[in-house]
């Protein structure tokens, strides 16, 4: 699994580079998925996250399906504090350390 940041790193790559070969500005992709061109910019570079109604919208422009630009590899879900001190190594450290996953 890849961290959450690259996942979207590589979805904006992944767009930037269909956008390029058809030979499109970011404005007219930018205006058929109804965002700001400042916007598609951030999503190509994976700072800003996309709904899935601007992918679909932003696919179509590309001639494009939202599974040729989604990464294969899923973000690495995040866990919490307690599904964390579930794993035996994290819980037997925590209790090395006199803590415990109880509350």
């Amino acid at each position: 699994m890849i961290d959450r940041d690259q996942f979207y790193i590589e979805l904006g790559e992944r767009l930037r580079a269909k956008r390029e070969v058809l030979g499109l500005t970011q404005a007219e992709v930018a205006e058929a998925a109804g965002i700001s061109r400042t916007s598609l910019t951030n999503i190509e570079c994976g700072r800003q996250r996309i709904l899935v109604d601007q992918l679909t919208l932003i696919c179509r422009k590309l001639q494009a399906s939202p599974s040729d630009v989604i990464p294969a590899e899923a973000p690495a879900p995040k866990m919490s504090h307690a599904q964390l001190a579930e794993i035996p190594v994290v819980a037997n450290f925590l209790q090395s350390m006199g803590r415990s996953n109880r509350r």
